[in-house]
């Protein structure tokens, strides 16, 4: 697996985590705001819609 892959699929997990993470810890999520906002000028696409997704949900 190439580093390239490998950091995307990170960054894609961690995105998905902190959407499961918002329904019970909002707060937490929260505080993470401006990277999520990051991700979305990614060059993945799943990781730009995994972002907005989260966005749209806080």
């Amino acid at each position: 697996m190439s580093d390239k892959y490998f950091f995307y699929l990170v960054k894609y997990l961690g995105l998905l985590a902190m959407s499961r993470i918002l329904q019970t810890h909002p707060k937490s999520v929260q505080a993470h705001h401006d990277l999520i906002m990051q991700c979305l000028d990614d060059k993945d696409e799943s990781i730009r819609l995994r972002a907005l997704d989260l966005l749209t949900g806080m």
